[in-house]
Parts: C-alpha cells; sequence; structure tokens
C-alpha cells in the first residue's frame, strides 16, 4: 500500500478542525464547518490544478504561491465573489498559523510572504441577484418527484427556499429539529453564533417534508440529518459541495428554458424569498428576524414576534399564497399553541 508522504499536513488539518477549533478556540459546528469547505477545497485545488496526489501533498504547500492560486481558482473556476474569496483567505491564514506554531516551526520562512497577501476590496455591486417569480416556478418544476433523487432534490430547494435559511443552517439540520404542533410546522435552526430560531414553514412544505420522509427517514430516527448521504452504511452531513453539483444540474435545465436564468447557488434562494417578502410587503425589522441578522438595534418590538407572529406575517405579506406553490389558507394560532411552541 503507497504510503502518504507527509502525515503532519493531514493530521495538521484533522486536530485543526477536530480538536483546536471547537475546543480551543470555542468554534461553532458552523464556524468549523466554513474551514472545513476551506481545506477540502484547497486539497482539490492542490489535486485539480496542480496534480498532486494525495500521498504526496505535505505542509510546505500552504505557501504564498498556492494561496494565491487557489484563490483565483476559486473566483474563475467556483465562480466564487469577493466575499467568499475574503473567506476563504482567512481561513488559509489561520491554519496555516496553526501549522507554523503547533505542527511544523519550519513553516516560518513563508510566514511574511503569506502575511502579505491581501483581502480584495469588495465594491458595492448594487442589489443582490434573485430569482423572479417564475423563474422560480421553472426551477420547481424540473425535479422529478416521482423518483427518490428527484424527491430529495425538490425537498432541498423547497426547503432552502420557503424557510429562506443559510446552506449551512439547512444541512445541519436534523430531524428532530422539525417540530409539529397543532397544525403548525416549524424548523428550529442554529445560524451565525450559536443563536437558534424557530422559522414557519408553509403547508405545502410541511407536506413534503412528509412525503420526504416516509422515503427516507423510514426509522424517523431523530438524530439523522435531514439531507444526508451514506457512507459504510452511517448516513453522514451531505456536503455543501454536492449541494452545488445537484444546483448545477438544474440551473443547466433551468437555462434551457429561460436563458437568462442566473447562476444557481445556495444563496440565492435566501436573497430570493428575502426578496418575494419585501415586494409583497413584509417590513424590513420582520425580514431582518426571519433571517436570522444580528445587527437589529431595536429589542422589546422584536421580543414578541414569535413563531406564531412570524407565520402570520408571512401569510399577510404574501395574501396567503406562495409564489412557487398552491395557495395555502391562512394561518390561525391561539395563545395555547403559540405557547406549546416554546415548550410551555
Amino acid at each position: 500500500m503507497k504510503r502518504i508522504k507527509d502525515a503532519t499536513f493531514f493530521e495538521g488539518i484533522r486536530d485543526f478542525l477536530g480538536t483546536y477549533l471547537p475546543k480551543v478556540k470555542n468554534a461553532s459546528p458552523h464556524t468549523v464547518a466554513s474551514y472545513r469547505t476551506t481545506l477540502s477545497q484547497f486539497v482539490s485545488y492542490l489535486q485539480q490544478s496542480l496534480n498532486y496526489s494525495i500521498y504526496d501533498m505535505d505542509t510546505t504547500l500552504v505557501c504564498q504561491t498556492n494561496i494565491v492560486g487557489f484563490l483565483h481558482w476559486c473566483e474563475t473556476d467556483r465562480g466564487n465573489g469577493t466575499a467568499t474569496r475574503n473567506n476563504r483567505l482567512s481561513a488559509i491564514k489561520t491554519f496555516f498559523s496553526y501549522l507554523l506554531q503547533y505542527k511544523d516551526a519550519s513553516l516560518s520562512v513563508s510566514a511574511n510572504a503569506i502575511a502579505d497577501i491581501h483581502k480584495q476590496q469588495e465594491e458595492d455591486t448594487g442589489p443582490h441577484e434573485y430569482l423572479s417569480q417564475n423563474q422560480v416556478r421553472i426551477l420547481f418544476g424540473l425535479p422529478k418527484r416521482n423518483t427518490q433523487f428527484g424527491l430529495r432534490d425538490l425537498m432541498l430547494m423547497s426547503l432552502l427556499y420557503d424557510s429562506a435559511c443559510r446552506i449551512d443552517e439547512i444541512l445541519s439540520l436534523k430531524l428532530g429539529n422539525i417540530r409539529y404542533s397543532d397544525g403548525l410546522c416549524c424548523i428550529n435552526v442554529t445560524g451565525k453564533g450559536r443563536k437558534t430560531r424557530n422559522l414557519p414553514l408553509g403547508k405545502t412544505v410541511e407536506g413534503l417534508i412528509r412525503e420526504y420522509s416516509a422515503v427516507f427517514h423510514k426509522e424517523k430516527n431523530r438524530d439523522d440529518f435531514m439531507f444526508y448521504v451514506k457512507r459504510d452504511d452511517i448516513r453522514r452531513e451531505m456536503s455543501q459541495d454536492n449541494t452545488s453539483r445537484i444546483l448545477d444540474k438544474y440551473e443547466t435545465q433551468a437555462k434551457a428554458i429561460d436563458p437568462a436564468f442566473p447562476r444557481l447557488h445556495a444563496h440565492l434562494f435566501r436573497h430570493t424569498r428575502s426578496q418575494h417578502w419585501y415586494d409583497a410587503g413584509m417590513n424590513l425589522e420582520q425580514i431582518a428576524l426571519l433571517l436570522g441578522h444580528s445587527q437589529l438595534t431595536t429589542s422589546l418590538v422584536y421580543t414578541f414576534f414569535n413563531v406564531g407572529r412570524k407565520r402570520e406575517a408571512i401569510e399577510r405579506a404574501t395574501r396567503g399564497e406562495e409564489p412557487l406553490f398552491l395557495s395555502e389558507k391562512p394561518l390561525v394560532l391561539d395563545e395555547d399553541t403559540i405557547k406549546k411552541l416554546y415548550g410551555l
């Protein structure tokens, strides 16, 4: 069996992600996942663009030339914007500092060169791109719902749109995070800074969850990831790379119908849903709360904007209609139902 040339590189990745970030730096699972994505993509860049074998990788590959090349690859091959490019750079620099301090002191010769790599200035590109309601209908008509993968893909995209969640919030979602109470279906998600929020879902998405769960979660194990891949008969969290491959497929199909269809990525659903809410008349404070934004300056008015009122606001803003699904009746909650949502 072929041996790895220098195990320090991969041992460094393992210890950085598994011990240093979560236990020493007390990083949240979402932060760790973001670093894991960056390092996984860096390894992919070394393989695909520089033709390095896994067996030949070592710590010296974390150098200025390769980091700059990786950032360019992120922009050109992966279509990442400036913000993502800068996030990747910060993550690689943090990993390099960890390697230097804990794994390989000889990397000090590269420290100054890597420190010279600067973030790009983010330009104000104007409003976020988003899908029109007609483009949303086109997209949701593409998955073949009568097949397992088609049902999974429709479920993934529907949940991304209906909840307006970040992709890592959806991929970390477990079956136990979906809750039903007296006719209301909501998901409990953990966002940035380990902040949790309850988000109400529409009736059509609720029905889709039941249909999806009947196929993919027959065991009803609350600890299973909502979206998973099977390896060695173990259900593991689906990766963002898998999600990107799924969306790339539907982007190609959608462009064949509408050549103006934009590049499809997970965050586009969040932009789209937010814009549709705003266009329908929902106020910015309510949208910010649904999105889990933390920079709100007011306090008491948001304290009482609970799950039931979130759903009611959505119903009022959309006049009881889901732009991509069939019309739904407005949600009516009584006080007892609201108390149950808070565990009372």
